[in-house]
């Protein structure tokens, strides 16, 4: 019975340290997204982006941009203030609120998109100062930097 005993908990042991061997020396696996369609907005999102519905307080022009940019003659940075943070997306660690006032580029401008970008499949209306909309935040954070692409203007 001990020789039994210790016969399974020899194999049990080293068929443990190769498996932990196999998983070292397997190279890394491709990075996999993970997306779900979203109905508010109408869009696939990425669950590791967090969604809120906003008002915009300020928009601005964007510092060192190209000439042939759209964001050369028409605001792209807005201000706005989270009034409710709809999706907590996985990157989500604590850093929004309700409240909260954030800047973010708009990476289609601020303005009506449909001269300046005629490839979206639907137009942006654009959005003013106290314009309530919803949109998914792509966070960088390495710059610490958030960008916003669509947005769904909320009447």
């Amino acid at each position: 019975m001990k020789i039994l005993t210790i016969t399974f908990l020899g194999v049990l042991l080293l068929g443990c340290s190769n498996k932990a061997k196999a998983v070292i020396d397997t190279p890394e696996a491709p990075q996999v997204k993970v997306e779900y369609q979203d109905h508010v907005a109408g869009s696939v999102m990425d669950v590791s982006n967090s969604k809120v519905q906003a008002k915009l307080v300020s928009k601005s022009n964007m510092a060192d941009v190209a000439e042939d940019s759209p964001c050369s003659i028409t605001e792209c940075i807005g201000c706005f203030e989270i009034q409710e943070i709809i999706h907590f997306g996985s990157n989500f660690h604590g850093q929004l609120s309700e409240g909260q006032l954030v800047e973010a580029e708009f990476e289609f401008t601020l303005s009506e998109t449909s001269s300046d970008f005629p490839e979206l499949n639907e137009a942006m209306p654009g959005l003013n100062v106290g314009d309530v909309f919803v949109a998914e935040l792509f966070e960088n954070f390495d710059e610490g930097k958030v960008s916003i692409r669509l947005y769904e203007l909320k009447k």
